[in-house]
């Protein structure tokens, strides 16, 4: 027998009122001897024996009924067959993982397979089918129709999280449960540790593992777009990961770049257990908007993780507003466009205006160069800072038409650089080069790269000394004497970047060095990003949440001709994919986001927990592990009977007993009569 609120067994600790009422709450009368009565002490003394019998008998049924009583409040509970008509019988639940591992394919079967038929037989041996059915996977869900859903289920894509759906499974159930009867493939990664403080009654847990899985699995566990920006028919770096588990080969993998169900490049790469297989794919995406791009390696056991979807917002071309001189900023606008007007081969089309002239509307734009920053009047700075948290990026020349304490108190501070100070320009004698970059992250990893060019090439005659930026910047790139060059700050969703020199050649011979046209082009794909369209990533069964640049009416999420339909509360959108793949966001029917929804990198790892691991986790619950081979014998007999109406029961029975014992007359008080008479 076992309490499922064992806690409640401590009332049992109320016997000792009664026994110290019998103790010290009895009145002791004075005894006065009198010899007439003392032929009266033999007959007195036999009813004053029995009298302390009955007392001590009402003392005992008095204990048993609180003993009783605290155990009908700790509910117990018995799985005897004998005891099956004696109590009522408590529900089971039955929680079917299903997980993306549920799905892996060993001896012709899976492990989906052998767990819906094992909870089909566990819940036909329930008592009149009472039992809880619930599907647990990324959330939890209660089915209600559990023959059917059985019948046609199937495991998910999701990540399994086990032990959450667990804890959910106990606050949710509206009826206390003897049993949880959970069948998974236990795997490692989807069964962690349960919270102390879980809620209501806390049942037996019985670990249905539905094995065996696959001892060996390949998965590509990570694929993204390494440039900032991607544009169409410009060549795009995919980098793609995959992972091995349990088997090592010498031969090379490939990893395979599709677009639209057509390779477009391949890598054959080492598969080694618990070393990352890396390949750099490239992609030229020929279509503006959401390009549907995927990852794949060849099929295994569990071919759901042998792909990986990567979403592409491929634009037509880049918009610059370039912002001084025409002849200052001739080395940037030839950097960045040096192509005729209408040009098709242009990847940034230019507008240049002075500073006097900045247009009142600059949403048009991705990014703006600014040469003549203190040219702008405060109007034009504010448009411009308010652009900038929206999204748009903005690179900032610190060269002659700088005025140096005008950049330091009202310009860098609206765009996102406050706490840098930049002093006033001094040639020097040895030209300067650049000697330290930040190239392990954007806007100048690339220029990790062999043969992408070397920024260290070029010579500062002229330089500007710049204090160290507080903490909202970050130094990209030092001279050789220490002093800041490019600076990083992030005003709102977009980006801003302070080159400490000028854009042409009058201080430094960068604009004549081969580098400095993928240089501008770096920076222009970094300022670009934050207007770009938003790339999400999840799993299937989680939500992903945007938001919107403008309210729309409806957000719709469109995939291969199926749509979901999006939550829309104000400019923030929500909504739940249930397969993997690139789905387009469409606000009003227009594009306004990507999601690329995969399957967790966790449910690729075939490692199972032990019996003991599976005890330890699901504390403070009790557990047990069985086959789902053997689930026909482990049930049998299973079925919790509630007896604590019955333990309530014999506790009133016994506190009448012992009422009529103690109203019994045992005529102590007629002794007492007579002894006040004499």
């Amino acid at each position: 027998m076992t309490l499922q609120n064992a806690a409640l067994l401590l009332g049992a600790a109320g016997i000792a009122v009664p026994v110290l009422i019998h103790l010290f709450g009895r009145p002791r009368p004075r005894l006065a001897r009198f010899p007439s009565l003392m032929l009266l002490r033999s007959a007195h003394r036999q009813r004053h024996s029995r009298a302390r019998l009955r007392r001590l008998l009402a003392l005992i049924l008095r204990c048993l009924a609180i003993v009783l009583l605290a155990l009908a409040l700790a509910i117990p509970l018995s799985r005897l067959p004998m005891l099956s008509g004696l109590g009522v019988p408590l529900p089971a639940a039955i929680m079917l993982d299903v997980s993306a591992s549920m799905s892996a394919l060993t001896g012709g079967q899976r492990p989906i397979d052998r767990a819906v038929a094992a909870a089909e037989r566990i819940l036909s041996a329930q008592a009149g089918g009472r039992a809880t059915v619930a599907l647990a996977g990324a959330r939890l869900r209660i089915v209600e129709e559990p023959e059917r859903e059985l019948t046609a289920g199937s495991s998910t894509l999701e990540r399994g999280r086990l032990s959450g759906c667990l804890a959910g499974l106990l606050a949710r159930s509206p009826r206390q449960l003897a049993t949880v009867y959970l069948l998974t493939d236990c795997q490692s990664t989807s069964l962690g540790d349960l919270p102390d403080d879980l809620p209501g009654p806390r049942p037996h847990v019985v670990v249905v593992d539905s094995g065996p899985v696959p001892r060996a699995n390949r998965a590509v566990v990570e694929a993204d777009a390494t440039d900032a920006v991607a544009i169409r028919g410009r060549p795009l770096r995919i980098a793609a990961r995959a992972r091995t588990w349990g088997r090592s080969t010498d031969d090379a993998v490939p990893l395979t770049l599709k677009v639209a169900g057509q390779p477009v490049d391949s890598r054959s790469v080492p598969m080694t257990p618990g070393e990352p297989a890396v390949a750099e794919l490239t992609v030229a995406p020929d279509e503006p908007g959401v390009t549907a791009a995927e990852v794949r390696l060849p099929a295994d056991h569990l071919g759901a993780d042998d792909r990986r979807a990567v979403a592409l917002f491929v634009r037509e071309h880049l918009r610059a507003l370039i912002i001084g001189g025409k002849k200052t900023t001739r080395f940037v606008r030839a950097a960045l466009n040096p192509f005729p007007p209408g040009d098709e081969r242009a990847i940034v089309e230019l507008k240049l205006v002075s500073a006097a002239h900045v247009a009142e509307d600059l949403s048009g734009f991705d990014l703006a160069v600014i040469a003549d920053p203190s040219g702008l009047s405060d109007g034009a700075l504010a448009r411009v800072a308010d652009e900038v948290a929206k999204g748009m990026g903005v690179l900032l020349f610190a060269g002659p038409d700088a005025d140096a304490r005008d950049l330091s108190a009202r310009i860098l501070p609206a765009l996102g650089l406050e706490g840098v100070t930049v002093g006033d320009a001094a040639r020097v004698e040895t030209p300067r080069a650049v000697a330290e970059m930040l190239t392990d992250r954007p806007p100048l990893a690339e220029f990790a790269q062999p043969g992408a060019g070397d920024p260290g090439a070029a010579r500062f005659s002229t330089v500007r000394s710049i204090e160290a930026p507080g903490a909202g910047a970050t130094v990209l790139a030092r001279l050789d004497d220490g002093q800041p060059l490019l600076i990083e700050g992030a005003p709102g969703k977009g980006r801003a970047l302070l080159l400490a020199s000028a854009p042409d050649d009058a201080w430094s011979d960068l604009p004549r060095q081969p580098v400095f046209v993928p240089l501008m082009h770096a920076l222009a794909r970094h300022l670009a990003a934050g207007r770009g369209a938003c790339v999400l990533d999840a799993g299937p069964g989680e939500l992903l949440v945007g938001e919107l640049v403008r309210p729309a009416d409806a957000v719709v999420l469109e995939r291969a001709g199926s749509a979901v339909q999006a939550t829309v509360s104000g400019r923030r959108w929500s909504a739940t994919a249930e397969e993997p793949g690139v789905y387009r966001v469409l606000a009003d029917g227009r594009e306004v986001a990507a999601a690329a929804v995969n399957i967790d990198p966790a449910e690729s790892d075939p490692t199972q927990v032990t019996d003991a691991q599976v005890r330890d986790r699901l504390r403070p619950l009790t557990a047990e592990v069985i086959l789902s081979a053997d689930v026909p014998e482990a049930v049998v007999g299973r079925t919790a009977i509630d007896l604590s109406s019955v333990v309530a029961l014999l506790a009133v029975l016994l506190i009448a007993v012992e009422a009529v014992i103690s109203l019994a007359p045992d005529g102590s008080s007629t002794e007492r009569e007579a002894r006040s008479h004499d």
